[in-house]
């Protein structure tokens, strides 16, 4: 732990005041005490950032050893030299001891670094640069185009030893270049770097008493672990700052080559003995017991291992699950019982609390799954066409009419008597009117003949109406309304809205107690429970009495599953299902994978590849075809015309023949009495 203890107070104050010094400035301190107080107020503001901390523990060993501080102007030099070549505007810095001689070292290799145009951020140990800048980036100078560079200055056991704790102490090892400069005479840091992890990237600057000048090495990862091997030196001469020509590169790219390391995957099922196929993920062993994964999932990460020479071992872990929650992939990628998980995994921010995850390799909708809307089927469409209330109004309608006709005309025949229109006649020219046939007693009067004129306005819109209405129902089925959104399930209490417990589908009810949300969460069932396995999910959602949440692929596969249990085959028959239009959600698939990550970088990379080129959505329709058929608008709307839709008419007229023939038997008798 001493190892990993920072600067104190009196240290930053003095090495304050050496740099400024140096610069032929006058330091002015200002609120050193206060946390990320900035000791520099007195030089430009992007040169040096102080992040306090506690005071470090009495008695700290320090790395001066041998004769090595007769170099030490002449490491400034190189230092800062070094730091200019990766071409980045500033780097954090961490020195190992706090001993006010050896200080000078550190503040020549920040003088010389902002002399050439490179911000330096000073920090007393690794936690506090975690915690302070990490986390808030944009506060940060030292943090530039998703990496840093973090300069270690010491020995190179405690550079080993920090670059080892950094990752359990929040750093991403993926994002840093470490450059450490080693003050101590003939270092061994072959020994120290062997236990080093393959996918960190390290430059080290030494003295070499053999070629009596500084040295650039480099961290190159092998079959047998890490190797340091020398990068570049400088030349000899007046020219101190010409550097010679790299051997290999000063700082090392991202690792392309694990030479076969084991990558532990976390899916839903054990290891098959064989190939199975399955559209999202399913790992196997094949003919060599190697362990492979299929479906579209699988494939994209068996594409990724192949690059980076990878092998996986695989574990089961059933749900996704919630961070901090027991015997999930979540958990299993937390405690890093696993390095990844596979499966269709979406982004959320609970999950980022415990996890990481790499960038989305594909963006999915979720919908509300219900049975295909029933076509209303009707025999006496003829007066479905109209509304009961337009049936009441037509009615009224004609009776006032027939009302007004009757009543003028026995109030006219008081004067003139030819003008009379008995009952039955103004029953007739109203009711005549409604099928565009003249009665043949027409009132003669002027106010007789306006009401008459007047009400075929009325006749004609509303005899239009039907008779167009009349010829679209039938031609073109009418079908239930279907549910597209939370707002239509509101408006149907009867069916169960069906979610997987703690899906993001799930998560989005919990605690709503208002509006739409907190009016289904009350009815909201889970798909584990007895009700719901199997295909009694299906089956309910066929019957119109559930509606389960999920992804468009989810329940389409599950139909097509249905479809073949019943023996109904699969590809080209009809779903039977209707997907709301209006989106529940829409979710960002990525792969689970540790915080702090060592590989993180390298399959971001690959992952942005394969989603421009479209090779994720080719896989995605390659392990996902087409399992049943989804009726469209236009074809829900194609239908033939039958006798069946005109039955009504018949039985209309069946009954009014009944009617007649009573009275036709009733005048029968009649006239023989």
């Amino acid at each position: 732990m001493a190892a990993l203890q920072g600067l104190g107070e009196t240290t930053a104050l003095h090495l304050h005041s050496v740099i400024a010094t140096r610069l032929g400035m006058k330091p002015m301190i200002d609120g050193i005490t206060g946390l990320a107080s900035d000791w520099m107020n007195g030089l430009e503001d992007d040169f040096v950032m102080r992040i306090k901390a506690d005071r470090p523990s009495p008695g700290r060993p320090c790395w001066t050893r041998g004769q090595i501080f007769h170099h030490i102007h002449d490491l400034e030099e190189k230092a800062g030299h070094l730091l200019s070549m990766f071409k980045v505007p500033s780097v954090a810095m961490v020195a190992e001891c706090d001993n006010s001689r050896e200080l000078r070292g550190v503040s020549g290799v920040a003088a010389e670094a902002w002399q050439r145009g490179l911000a330096t951020c000073t920090f007393t140990n690794i936690s506090v640069l975690t915690k302070e800048v990490m986390r808030e980036p944009s506060r940060a100078l030292c943090f530039h185009d998703r990496q840093w560079t973090v300069v270690l200055i010491g020995s190179s056991t405690w550079a080993t030893a920090v670059i080892q704790a950094a990752p359990r102490l929040g750093l991403y090892d993926q994002r840093v270049h470490w450059v450490v400069v080693v003050l101590e005479d003939g270092p061994s840091i072959t020994a120290s770097s062997s236990h080093l992890p393959l996918s960190l990237r390290i430059t080290w600057l030494i003295w070499s008493p053999r070629l009596s000048q500084w040295v650039v090495m480099v961290g190159i990862a092998s079959e047998d672990g890490m190797k340091v091997k020398e990068a570049a030196k400088w030349l000899k001469g007046d020219e101190s700052t010409v550097i010679s020509g790299a051997k290999l590169p000063l700082r090392t790219p991202y690792l392309n080559n694990f030479f076969g390391s084991v990558l532990r995957v976390a899916s839903r099922r054990t290891t098959d003995p064989r190939h199975v196929f399955h559209p999202i993920t399913r790992c196997y062993f094949n003919p060599t017991g190697v362990t492979e994964c299929t479906g579209y999932v699988g494939q994209l990460l068996m594409l990724v291992i192949g690059s980076l020479n990878l092998t996986i071992v695989n574990s089961k872990y059933l749900r996704c699950g919630l961070a901090n929650q027991e015997g999930t992939r979540v958990m299993a990628v937390q405690e890093r019982k696993a390095d990844i998980a596979l499966g269709t995994c979406s982004i959320t921010s609970n999950r980022l609390q415990a996890v990481d995850f790499t960038e989305f390799f594909k963006v999915i909708r979720s919908s509300i799954l219900t049975g295909e809307p029933a076509a209303i089927d009707s025999a006496f469409v003829l007066f479905d066409v109209l509304s009961g209330s337009t049936w009441v109004c037509l009615v009224g309608y004609l009776v006032m009419v027939t009302t007004v006709l009757w009543m003028m005309g026995r109030i006219l025949a008081t004067v003139y008597p030819g003008l009379y229109l008995p009952l039955k006649d103004s029953i007739a020219v109203t009711t005549k009117s409604f099928i565009y046939q003249p009665h043949g007693r027409q009132p003669i009067s002027v106010s007789g003949r306006g009401v008459v004129a007047v009400s075929w306005v009325a006749v004609i819109t509303i005899a239009s109406v039907y008779s167009g209405n009349l010829t679209a129902w039938l031609c073109l089925p009418r079908y239930e309304r279907p549910v597209d959104s939370l707002e239509d399930l509101v408006d149907r209490p009867y069916i169960i809205p069906v979610v997987v417990m703690n899906d993001p589908n799930h998560m989005m009810f919990v605690n709503r107690t208002e509006g739409l949300l907190g009016n289904i969460a009350p009815r909201l069932a889970f798909r584990d429970e007895k009700r719901f396995q199997d295909h009694n999910l299906m089956k309910r959602v066929w019957e119109g009495t559930a509606a389960y949440f999920n992804s468009d692929r989810s329940h389409i596969n599950r139909a097509a599953s249905l479809n073949e249990a019943l023996g109904r085959g699969s590809r080209f028959t009809p779903c039977g299902i209707h997907l709301g239009i209006h989106d529940l959600r829409q979710d960002y698939l990525g792969l689970m994978i540790n915080k702090n990550s060592w590989f993180k970088e390298q399959i971001n990379q690959r992952i942005r590849w394969m989603r421009s080129f479209g090779i994720v959505t080719y896989l995605y329709k390659k392990f996902n075809p087409p399992g049943c058929l989804l009726k469209n608008k236009r074809e829900q709307g194609r239908s033939v015309l039958s006798l069946r839709q005109l039955q009504g008419v018949f039985w209309v007229w069946l009954s009014c023949l009944g009617i007649a023939s009573i009275f036709f038997i009733a005048e029968i008798l009649a006239g023989l009495g």
